[in-house]
Formats: C-alpha cells, structure tokens, sequence
C-alpha cells in the first residue's frame, strides 16, 4: 500500500533562533520543534531526564487515601491481594507493588488470572480472595470498569484500591480509592502513564512517608520502564524519565531475572533501546501469558533464586518459539476469512472469529492484520458460548469509542484509543459485526486510510556520519509522541543486486553520489520489484538511521520505511 510523506512545515525564524539558542544544526532543531520542544530550558528537559523530573506522587487524586488504606492493613497484619493483568504491563506492575510491601514488612499475595478468565477483576477471583481471607486487594493495570466485581468485595467486607491507566467510561467504580491519571477529575499533571508507571507512583508515595528526601524508588526503575516501553505508551513527559532512567538498569542486570532473561533471549547489543523492549523482551514475557501463566512472570520479575530464574528464562523462551507457530496458522486462518467476507478496497471494520482460537494470539494477529490492510480489525475467539476479542486501530479511528458504540452487544469492554478487549455472548456475534462495520465505516475516509509517513528531513548521504548517529540516539528513547526520526534522500541507486533475507525482508545497498549504505526494509520484499526497475532519475527512500550489530561488529544502517 503507497504511502503519503507529510513534511512539517516549520518557521524558520524559530529554526535559527533555537539553533543560536542550543548551538544544535537545523536539521536536530527542526525535529527539536517537531516535538514541541521551543527553547534551551526545554531542551535540557529532553535531553537529560532525570529523577528531580519525576511529578509528586500525591498529587494523583486518591494517593493520599490508598497509602493511609495500606499502612492501617499492614499495620493490622492482614492479608493483603494484589491483582494484576497477564501482559508485561500488569506483571511488571503486580511486581512493583508487591516488591514495595514485601519490604515494608506486609503479609501480601499476588494473583494473576489466567487468559481463559477474561481480563481484569473477575467475580471468581474475588471469590477465592474472600475464602482465604483478604482484606484487601490493590488492582495493577486493570479494575478502572469492574463496577460490580467491586461491589461484590465491599459486601464481602474486602477494600479494594484500583491503580490503573486505562480510560474511564462514564465514572469510576466506587472503590476506596482510585488512583489513575485519566480520571476526569484528575490534575495530574501528565495523563499518558503506563500501569507500571501508576504502580511506580504508589510505590514512590509510601516511600515517600517513609523518606521525604528520598522517594524515586530507584531500585524498580527497571521494571517500570519495562512496562512502559512494551505497552507502547506515549514516549512522553513522565513515561520518558521513566524509560531513559530504567533502560540503563535493565542493562546493568541487576535484577536476577531480568539477567536470566537476557542470557536465554542472546541479547549481545552494547546498550538497551525501546525496540529491544518490544520486538524482543516483550514478545518472551507475553508469550508466558498467552500460553501458559502470566503469575510465572512475576516470579521472573520478584525471584532471587539464579537457578529459578534461569528455568523459567527458558521456559519463556520455549513458549515463545510456540506461540510464533500458533501465531502464524491463525493469521493465515483470519486472513482467509477476510478476503472471504470483505473487500479490501472498500470502507470496513473487519470482526474476524473462529471457534477455539488461541487467546493468546489474537491481539498479535489483529495487530498484523491492521498493519497489512489498513484497517481496524477485531479478533474474537469463541469458547463455548462466549467470545473474547482483542483489537487494534489505525491512527484517526479511536477503538474506544467505536467498542462503546456497541457496548449494549458486550458483555464488557476496555482499552484504549488504538487497542481493547471484550467479551461477548456468541449469539450476538453477528449483530456486533454489522454494527461495528457500519461505526468503522461512518469514521473513515479516503485520508484516514491512506498510511502516512512524517518526514524530519531531507538529507543527502554524506551528511550522514557516526555524529549524527549519536545525535539521533540521544532523542531517545523512542514511542508514540517521540518517533524515530525518518530522513528522505533522493536520486539513490542500489549499489549491489538486492536480495530478500529472512521470511520477507529486504536487504540492499544503497548509493548517492559515491557514498554506500547498508540498508534493510522488513516485511518489504514486495518493493524488490521497483528497486530492480528503477527511475532514471533514481529512488526516493524514507529511513531511519541506526547502529547495527553484528558479530560484534556495529556500523550505521539505514532502516528502510517506504521506497518511492
């Protein structure tokens, strides 16, 4: 599918005055302002984030109560549950709280549910707490919508905190205390926090009635940039602090079972970036949820035992490498029925289902699918007479809103404005899909579903040197609302034959002028075509530059986004 290049269009006076102002050339001031980033003071936020950036944590409505609830049931010695979800996000956030009251001496539990469950607070889960005897359960990246599993604790005598992230429809349950940025009554003065980011908060506020002087919590910097950079939250404001502090920490390995999962994944690299996160650590943790159980992640992520931990590194590996196979015979299965039901060069919301499907996939497959035909999509897998989906979205549709649309057809739903999760009753299947269309349908246009890529700059390859590599490096770490700068050159041929590596990657080298890059394009081998019969006035290529390793070795690479 062709993609449009959009190239901001900047004043140049503001260009020259910050240039002057930061001593940075246009080409890093350009993207600087992209960013919306005006003058030195900002960016020396940016560029070094640091601890004393971190926002109050009382200042997240709530967090004065849920400290005051969890001192009286520590002191009380009572037993303590906290709740989270299967992902990386809420395992890493389960990990966060239970670490934190471990050490302040808390007779504490966790619980993670299995995917078959559902996700977040269940009925059964409040159940089995109340007949073991909990008095209170704090809730990691999920509990925002269970109005009535809420209700159902309070009348077992349980109080229930809720840290989550994810938006609030109509109001919040009533719990005895709340704590998320996107309550529509919170002053918080960042909203975009990941639920490790939330959880991070709870842990920094009750170690801040413990040490006014000092309450970063350093030592879980490494699991909450985790979680943040894998749940693919704005590379923002807070998010960004956690990340740039955190990365650094996974690296060092500190934490046994981070150091068991980077020697079991072959992680060689000489530093830790955010793709690392996603395309290769994350993939491992999720894996244990989707095929197995997410509770053995926490025990990963909480575990001082070297030979424990190493099992269970392995383990994830294993799960891993079969989720890949159960990930690729859906695909083609969803795929199928989509050429089957829909025509891709119509307006569609594409509802794909399939009886038995592995939940654990589905969200990685409706993320492919989106990806390839451009469109939202939503994968429902059906058990008996219940159906649980996951979707995705494209940039201009929001999920959300389009899920509480058909919110009379769920029997629940969540997420966010570009992925959720529901449960519906299989009779109803077919009504959701007819109104799920039409709602995706009235949202799209011809603009909407065209892919667009933002251009930083138009560049020529011998200004391309290991300086601008690393200034590039230092705008990280990466994300949504921080992108990878993409660059554009033109008049470029390929120096060498091209070849496809891999199941579907190009890999080339491209020339300007007598200056030769190595450059990769995955998942574009269907571009090999045009680069075999190219223009006589040659490609236009849109990249990223980055530093590849290999075998030790590392050089610069271009990173191949669209060839035109």
């Amino acid at each position: 599918m062709d993609k449009v290049w959009t190239f901001p269009t900047l004043d140049e006076k503001s260009i020259s005055s910050l240039s002057k102002e930061t001593g940075l050339s246009n080409l890093i001031v350009s993207i600087l302002l992209n960013r919306g980033i005006e003058n030195l003071e900002q960016a020396k936020l940016f560029f070094n984030p640091e601890e004393e950036h971190f926002h109050d944590p009382f200042l997240l409505t709530d967090m004065s109560k849920a400290v005051e609830i969890i001192q009286r049931h520590i002191e009380q010695d009572n037993h303590i549950l906290i709740y989270g979800d299967y992902d990386v996000d809420g395992t890493t956030a389960t990990s966060i709280i239970y670490l934190t009251l471990r050490q302040m001496g808390a007779r504490i539990t966790y619980y993670i549910p299995v995917r078959s469950e559902g996700y977040g607070l269940s009925a059964g889960g409040i159940e089995s707490a109340n007949q073991v005897g909990v008095k209170l359960i704090i809730t990691c990246d999920c509990g925002i919508t269970a109005h009535s599993e809420i209700e159902l604790a309070k009348s077992y005598g349980i109080d229930v905190i809720v840290t989550d992230h994810h938006e609030v429809v109509d109001q919040h349950p009533d719990a005895l205390a709340v704590i998320n940025p996107k309550r529509h009554d919170s002053t918080y003065p960042y909203r975009n926090l990941s639920g490790a980011g939330v959880a991070l908060k709870l842990a920094q506020a009750l170690k801040k009635i413990q040490n006014p002087d000092n309450w970063y919590s350093r030592e879980l910097y490494d699991l909450a940039a985790l979680g943040t950079a894998a749940d693919i939250v704005p590379m923002t404001g807070e998010n960004r602090v956690i990340v740039s502090l955190g990365l650094p920490e996974i690296y060092k390995a500190k934490r046994i079972g981070l150091r068991a999962l980077l020697r079991s994944s072959g992680f060689r690299k000489q530093r830790m970036t955010v793709n690392d996160i996603v395309f290769l650590f994350g993939p491992r943790i999720n894996a244990v949820g989707r095929l197995g159980e997410a509770r053995e992640a926490v025990e990963l992520f909480i575990s001082n035992d070297m030979e424990q931990a190493t099992k269970l590194a392995k383990k994830f590996e294993r799960l891993n490498s079969e989720r890949r196979v159960i990930d690729q015979k859906t695909y083609e299965e969803a795929e199928q029925q989509l050429l089957d039901r829909y025509n891709p060069d119509q307006l569609f919301g594409a509802v794909l289902y399939g009886d038995k499907w592995h939940q654990g996939v589905i969200g990685i497959v409706a993320s492919r699918i989106t990806e390839k035909y451009y469109r939202p999509s939503v994968m429902i897998s059906i058990d008996d007479d219940v159906g649980r989906g996951s979707g995705r979205s494209i940039p201009g549709v929001n999920l959300h809103e389009a899920l509480t649309e058909c919110s009379d057809l769920l029997l629940g739903f969540g997420g966010h404005e570009q992925a959720g999760g529901l449960t519906i009753e299989k009779s109803k299947i077919q009504d959701f899909v007819d109104r799920f269309d039409d709602v995706i349908a009235s949202r799209l246009s011809e603009d909407v579903m065209t892919p667009k890529i933002t251009v930083e700059g138009v560049i020529k390859f011998k200004d391309i040197d290991k300086k601008l590599l690393e200034i590039v490096e230092r705008l990280e770490p990466y994300g949504p609302g921080n992108k990878h700068p993409i660059f554009v050159s033109y008049g470029i041929e390929s120096a060498y034959k091209p070849n496809i590596v891999g199941a579907n990657h190009l890999k080339m080298k491209v020339k300007q002028g007598g200056v030769v890059w190595d450059a990769i394009g995955f998942n574009m081998a269907e571009d090999l075509t045009r680069v075999l019969n190219p223009p006589e006035e040659g490609l236009k290529i849109a990249y990223v530059i980055e530093e590849n390793s290999w075998n030790g070795n590392t050089s610069i690479q271009l990173n191949l986004k669209d060839i035109q």
